[in-house]
Formats: structure tokens, sequence, C-alpha cells
């Protein structure tokens, strides 16, 4: 037995001396990187970081490996190294110096070669955190107008931008008038969240006389800006209208002027003519570069009556206010109103009069009011227009109640345009590109929004609900406008309809309980893609054999299915 035993161990011995032994300092296995300090730290821009950033290299046993070359590369925030490589020791461990840049992320990589396959390897990343010390600074201090009126509200605009001082996000804005107290200022976008923010606040108005408004910025490290100031003067640059005034007066508040057109005549560019309440008989022609105001839209009215002879030279262009060749200015808080005699049959007899007639000029028409004119209410004419329509309200005209024509642009948004005779928007002519959004168009003779006539532009996130035919008309060839998330609801016809070689685009519409169809081509070509077709009458879309329909994103049909290929059109023209 003992024989045995010793035999045994003797083999053991034997095959043990056979097995090449294991170099313990050789790495097993890939390699990896922890980060052993140095991470997260924070210093002043452009300096030294107090400690290294210190990291160990390891292989698949966690066992140290020595000799490796890890290199340091700065990724983010244009900082440097001091030696750029380190190779690792006994520990495993590397070690660098990191100098932060001046602002923005700060990233170092960690980088190797891996010295058995010569993969790229990228260990570890080192974050840092520039210390903002540096105020942000404030620029282009403005008020419109440039000289307030006394004792009347004005708009105080500035920037304040920490993007090249540290590049923290800006979180406040104060101003102050001849040192009072800091009043808070508010983000143009709504947010303090960028680096460089544009900040206005209303001033409640000023005394007569020369005023210094300062404006102060802060960024998120708490840093304040030194005081950003401008001089104003306030001067009374009103002229007043009022029914009980005399044009013989200086057109002061206390003295003022009795006709619109008087006051206009005599206000300068940056002044403001500020009509009280009361009605006014009177055709207007505005001036480049002032605001005509009614006080209270309700009680200021300019007025036309059929029996008031229109003036022989004037014609088919007449209007209550005309504007022509402006390049600026404002016109808002008015009501214009034309009073047909109820012995009048024939609406066809009555002079084409619209209340505002913008011509090759760029205004501001803002929370005005028309009502049963003749022709369009707002008629915007030429290429060089580019007028601002905002929030006005115009019904019951004989045309349109707001009109783009003869290649004019410009912008109508937030309008409401109701029971017009043709339609609550025309535009109409090739080069007549507007841009249409967030109007409201109901109950309008023919469409909510007519293109036709080679117009282009866009319409966007526009209602045009219950109109005695469509929604939405696009008519003519080559009119092609861009139909963008509008919603056409209960017309009784088609929610849009594209017709005699009408092109253009609809997409992520929605067509809802239109009597017809929901979209309806009528030999035409449009491209239609990502619509919503629910609950119309007769069905979600409906084309004919000499229509060229494009398809794109998927049309949605719901509890009316798509229409085919109609040989009998339901569709007639009107």
């Amino acid at each position: 037995m003992r024989l045995s035993s010793l035999a045994r161990l003797a083999g053991l011995l034997v095959l043990a001396s056979c097995v090449a032994p294991v170099d313990t300092d050789q790495a097993v296995g890939p390699l990896s990187l922890s980060l052993v300090s140095g991470n997260n730290q924070s210093a002043p821009p452009g300096t030294e970081l107090p400690n290294p950033i210190v990291a160990r290299v390891e292989d698949s046993r966690a066992h140290p490996v020595k000799g490796q070359i890890v290199n340091f590369v700065v990724v983010s925030g244009g900082g440097s190294v001091f030696a750029g490589a380190a190779i690792s020791g006994g520990d495993g461990i590397v070690q660098e110096r990191w100098t932060l840049g001046s602002s923005g992320v700060q990233q170092v990589e960690a980088r190797a070669i891996d010295p058995a396959t010569g993969a790229k390897l990228t260990f570890a990343v080192f974050n840092a955190i520039v210390l903002d010390q540096q105020p942000p600074i404030v620029f282009n201090v403005h008020t419109v107008p440039i000289t307030p009126q006394i004792n009347s509200p004005f708009q105080l605009n500035a920037f304040v931008s920490d993007s090249a001082t540290g590049g923290s996000v800006v979180a406040g804005a104060t101003y102050a008038v001849d040192s009072g107290p800091a009043v808070a200022m508010l983000p143009s976008d709504g947010a303090f969240n960028s680096d460089m923010e544009a900040v206005s606040a209303t001033v409640p108005g000023v005394s007569a006389g020369f005023h210094n408004l300062c404006v102060r910025g802060r960024d998120a490290a708490g840093n304040v800006s030194a005081p950003a100031c401008i001089s104003v003067s306030a001067q009374d640059t009103a002229v007043f209208v009022s029914p009980f005034g005399n044009d013989g007066n200086p057109g002061t508040q206390s003295a003022p002027m009795l006709t619109i057109q008087a006051a206009i005549d005599a206000a300068e560019a940056g002044s403001i003519v500020l009509v009280k309440p009361g009605v006014y008989q009177e055709a207007l022609k505005f001036k480049e570069g002032i605001e005509l105001r009614g006080e209270n839209l309700e009680k200021t009215v300019v007025r036309w009556t059929e029996a008031v002879e229109i003036p022989a030279d004037q014609g088919s262009d007449f209007s209550l206010l005309a504007i022509v060749d402006c390049h600026s200015g404002t016109v808002r808080d008015l009501s214009f109103v034309y009073e047909r005699s109820e012995s009048t049959e024939d609406p066809g007899e009555n002079p084409r009069l619209h209340a505002i007639r913008i011509v090759n000029s760029s205004v501001t028409i803002q929370n005005c009011r028309v009502t049963h004119f003749s022709n369009s209410g707002i008629g915007v004419y030429g290429g060089r227009s580019s007028p601002v329509l905002i929030e006005n309200q115009s019904r019951l005209n004989q045309r349109a109640g707001i009109a783009f024509q003869d290649g004019a642009q410009g912008k109508a948004s937030q309008n409401i345009c109701e029971q017009n005779e043709e339609s609550g928007v025309l535009v109409s002519g090739a080069e007549t590109t507007p841009e249409l959004s967030e109007n409201q168009c109901r109950k309008n003779h023919r469409a909510g929004i007519m293109f036709r006539d080679g117009a282009q532009g866009i319409s966007s996130r526009n209602v045009c609900e219950q109109n005695l035919e469509h929604g939405i008309l696009i008519t003519g060839s080559n009119t092609g406008p861009l139909l963008l998330n509008n919603q056409c609801r209960n017309n009784q016809a088609a929610g849009i309809y594209f017709m005699h070689g009408a092109k253009g685009r609809a997409e992520n519409n929605i067509c809802d309980g239109n009597a017809w169809c929901g979209i309806m081509v009528i030999a035409s070509a449009p491209y239609l893609s990502g619509n919503e077709l629910v609950r119309n009458s007769q069905c979600g879309l409906a084309y004919d054999s000499k229509s060229k329909l494009s398809l794109g994103k998927r049309n949605v049909f719901a509890e009316k299915k798509q229409g085919d290929l109609l040989t009998k059109p339901i569709i007639h023209d009107r």
C-alpha cells in the first residue's frame, strides 16, 4: 500500500513538471479602467483643477496592469492636459493634470490601444465644472417707441448674454428708472433657459423730460452684470382727437383736434394719433411711421353711410382707410362700419368699398373691427405689400373678410372672419404668398379660406367650420398653397376641395363632419399626407379620373371609407 501511494505521488509530480507556469504579471482578458479620484471637480475658467485626475488599469481578473500607456485627451470645453499620456505603475495607477477651458461642458477621455488586439479603447470619461465667476453682459437696450409719450406705457427691450463670460444660463434681468427700485423683466421666449436671452418689460410711463433707464442681467451662477443704461426723453408726441375738439387746436389732450385726418396730417413719424371714443364720418389717408389708435374698440368708430357720396376721383379704390406706400406704422383698436340704406335691394349696386385698403405697404393692423363693407373688409394689394394683420374681426362683408391679391405677401394671424359673402380669407393671383395662421373662419358663404388664380402661400392651424360651402377651397391652374394642421369641420360641402388644375400640399389636416367628403379633388394634382378624414357624410377622400394624386404618409379614414374613382363626381361648381 505504501509503495502504491508513493508511486501515485511521483506520477503527479512528473505531470506537474510538464505544465507551463503562469506569469502573474501578464494581463488576462480585456483591459478596463476604473476612476479612482479627480472626477467632477470644479475650478474657475482657465485654471488647473486642484487635484489630479487618477485612474487604475485592470485586467479581467481586476488585477492591476503595469506598463500600459494611457492617453488623456480633452474632448469638450477647450481646456488642456499637462502631459497627455501616462504609463501605469505596478499598482495600475495613471495620473494627469487638467486645466479647464473658458466655458461649457468640460470632459477628458482616457484612451489606449489594446496591446493584444489593437482595438481602440476609451477607458473612462472625466467631467469637471467651470465655476462661472464672470457676470453676463447687457446690450442693445432700447425703447419702443424711441421717444415715449409722457405718462404712457412703453416697451423696454434688451439682450443679456453669458455666452462669452462663463457660459451659464441667464437667470433673470431687472430694470430701474432714474436709480429707482429694480423691476423684473421677462424673457421674450417665455423662459430663462439659454446663455443668451432677449428680455423685455412694459414701463408704466414717465414724466416729461430726460430719464435714465438701466438694465442688469443675472446668470445662474449668481453673477450680476454692471448696468447698461440709456437716456430717453419723454415727450408729448401724441396727437389727440375728440368729437368735441377743433382742428384749430394743437391736438393736446386738453385741446384735441376734431377730425382724425387733421391729426394724421399733423403727426410726425413715431407719433401716436389717439382717437377718443365717438363716431367719425370721414375717409382717411394713412401716413408713414405713425400709430393710429382708438381709445376704445367698442366706442371708437369710423363710419361711412351710403347716403354720403364717394369722391369722384377715388371710384372703386375708395376705402375708409387708405394705406399706400407706407413701410411702417400701426393701426389698432378702431371699428370701421359701412351703413347701407335699408331701401337698397340689390347690394351689387353699391360701390365697392373697403374698410382698410393696403397697397404696397408693410404696416400692422391689430384688434380692429370691420363690418358690412361692399368689398373685402381688409384688402391687401401689390407685390411690395407685407403687412401683419392680427387679432382683427371682419364680418358681413360682401366679398372676403380679408383679401391678399396681386402679389401681396404678409401675415394674417388670429383673426376672426365670419359671415362674409365670398370667403373668410381670400388669396388670389400669381406670386401672392401670405402666411395664414390660427385664424377662425366661420359661416362664410363660399369658403372659410380660398386660394385661387395661381396663388401660393401657407395656411396653418386655421379653423374653418360651418361655412356654407367648403372649409378650404383651392382652385385654378398653378394654385398651390401648403395646408398644414388646419381643422375643417362641419362645412356644408367639402372640408378641403382642390379643383380646376389646382396643386399644392395638404398635410396633417383634420376634416371632420363635412356634408360631402373630407377632401375632394377634381381635375387637380395635390399631394396628400397624414390627413385625418373622419365622420364626413359621403366619403373620406373623393377624386375623379382627371386627377393625379400623390399620397405620402398614410391618411386616416374612419366610418366613411376612401372614395372610389368618380366617373360622375358628386361635386358641382357653385
